[in-house]
């Protein structure tokens, strides 16, 4: 059993970092490990190999977020904008907002940051993934699943 789980991790990393990121309006996986939320397909950006967004209760109302980027070489330019979102009961509202952006010629982005929360209460983060390259942007979306915060 622990030989097949651990076959099972293997094959799963292989294929999210080997494997493109998917348009955002066309059929994509999603792979689900923890509240990480990788996105791939078949058919590739141009330059956006993979993209991730995490959060993670921490304690004491305390959110672990963490978002990135990895593009398939250095582009003209990387961006994130990261939404910490809350449920109000009927809809996800934004509650905090973060945006990040590289210098030139870089091929990957993170950003990382702890925001206190209420205990109780269900996040998620929603990130926007962008890049520039010889003037052609491409963009691409993840939204993590939710946690409770206890």
């Amino acid at each position: 059993m622990k030989k097949l789980n651990v076959l099972m991790v293997t094959l799963l990393l292989s294929a999210m970092i080997f494997s493109p990121v998917s348009y955002a309006n066309e059929m994509s996986v999603v792979n689900k490990l923890g509240n990480l939320d990788i996105q791939y397909s078949t058919r590739s950006l141009d330059h956006i190999m993979s993209v991730r967004s995490e959060i993670k209760d921490i304690g004491h109302g305390n959110i672990y977020i963490k978002a990135g980027t990895k593009a398939d070489q250095k582009v003209d330019y990387l961006k994130l904008n990261i939404t910490l979102e809350k449920w109000n009961g009927r809809s996800w509202k934004s509650v905090k907002k973060w945006t990040s952006d590289s210098s030139h010629n870089k091929d990957n982005i993170s950003y990382t940051t702890v925001y206190k929360g209420k205990i109780g209460q269900k996040y998620r983060v929603k990130t926007t993934h962008a890049l520039k390259e010889n003037s052609v942007p491409e963009v691409e979306e993840t939204i993590t699943a939710s946690i409770e915060l206890k």
